[in-house]
C-alpha cells in the first residue's frame, strides 16, 4: 500500500516536532548550565572577598590592640609601679586576647570563604548535570524522531494497523467463532 501525501506530511511534522522539542530542551539545559557557571564564578569571587575582608578586619584589630596596649604601658609607666608582677601579667593577658581576636577573625573569614566555595562547587556540579541533560535531550530527540519516522512508515504500509503481518481482516482463520 502506498503512503499518501497527508501521511507523509504528518510523519514529517512528527519528526520535525521531535527534533525541535529536543533542541528546545537541550538549549534550556545549556542555558541553565551557563547560569550555573556564572553563579560558581560569583561564589568564588565572594570567597576571595571574604578572605580580603577578614584580612582587613585583622589589620584593624591589630591596630586597635597595639593602641590599647600602648595606653596600658603608658598607664603602668605613669603609675610608677613598674612592669613586673601583676602589671606584666595584665600586659601579657592583653596581648594574648588581642592575638585570639585576630585568630577568630581569620577563622570566621576562612569559614565564610569555605561556604562560598562549597556553593561554587554545587553550581559546578549542577552545570555538569545540566550539560549531561542537554546531551541526553538531544539523544532522546533523535530516538523520538526515529520512532515517529518508523511509526509513520509502518502506518503507511500497514494501513494504520500496528499488527505484524498485515490487516486483521486479511487473515484467514479457516473457521468461525
Amino acid at each position: 500500500m502506498e503512503m499518501g501525501v497527508m501521511q507523509i506530511a504528518s510523519m514529517a511534522f512528527s519528526v520535525m516536532g521531535a527534533i525541535s522539542d529536543a533542541n528546545s530542551k537541550s538549549q534550556a539545559y545549556e542555558s541553565q548550565a551557563e547560569w550555573n557557571q556564572y553563579n560558581a564564578a560569583i561564589q568564588r569571587q565572594n570567597a576571595g572577598a571574604a578572605l580580603q575582608q577578614s584580612a582587613s578586619e585583622q589589620a584593624r584589630q591589630n591596630r586597635q590592640a597595639r593602641r590599647v596596649m600602648g595606653e596600658q604601658r603608658a598607664a603602668v609607666a605613669q603609675s610608677g609601679t613598674g612592669f613586673g608582677g601583676s602589671n606584666a601579667d595584665l600586659l601579657d593577658q592583653s596581648a594574648t586576647l588581642a592575638e585570639l581576636d585576630m585568630l577568630n577573625i581569620a577563622y570566621e573569614g576562612q569559614m565564610r570563604a569555605r561556604g562560598h566555595e562549597i556553593q561554587a562547587q554545587g553550581e559546578d556540579y549542577s552545570r555538569k548535570v545540566n550539560r549531561r541533560n542537554a546531551g541526553n535531550a538531544k539523544t532522546a530527540g533523535i530516538f523520538s524522531a526515529g520512532r515517529s519516522l518508523l511509526t509513520g512508515v509502518g502506518r503507511g504500509y500497514g494501513g494504520g494497523s500496528a499488527s505484524i503481518g498485515g490487516h486483521y481482516d486479511d487473515w484467514n482463520y479457516g473457521g468461525t467463532f
